[in-house]
């Protein structure tokens, strides 16, 4: 969901695509102490959308690339919710909606303002990677809090 220049993404009843399912049903089968692994992989698989959105995100003088973060991951263990919000803003809040929401010449309604960007950039840049990201998630946080459980 689109929200103040962020996509956010929230497991249990509030998520997004199947991959909010599957995050539920890692959350409830997480042995007790495992929260901060399970924090820990949904972090590190939002730093991979919002680097492959980096690849993506237009481009003219940097402030718009400069501005990504993926903030905060909270669970909430009674409610097995959780939450991350990964975004483009800062200084460049309302120039990141307008540039993520305009599409290129071509692929908007006829009359529908446009913009065109340099090769490799375009319109999307975060909703792309997101939505690509939701196949499979379940796995690599599965994967991934697995693995941070046999390190400690």
């Amino acid at each position: 969901m689109w929200v103040d220049g962020k996509i956010e993404m929230t497991g249990a009843k509030g998520g997004v695509g199947k991959g909010a399912y599957s995050l539920e049903s890692i959350i409830a089968g997480a042995v007790e102490g495992g929260a901060d692994e399970l924090a820990g992989a949904i972090y590190e698989e939002m730093e991979t959308i919002k680097g492959k959105s980096q690849d993506i995100v237009p481009k003219r003088f940097g402030i718009l690339e400069a501005s990504a973060d993926a903030v905060g991951v909270n669970l909430v263990q009674s409610g097995l919710a959780g939450f991350v919000a990964i975004g483009y803003g800062g200084a460049a809040s309302a120039y990141s909606v307008i540039q993520h929401q305009t599409p290129p010449p071509g692929e908007g309604k006829e009359g529908e303002k446009t913009f065109r960007h340099a090769a490799g950039r375009t319109w999307k840049y975060l909703e792309r990677p997101v939505m690509e990201a939701i196949e499979g998630m379940d796995e690599r946080l599965g994967a991934r809090v697995a693995a941070r459980m046999k390190v400690r």
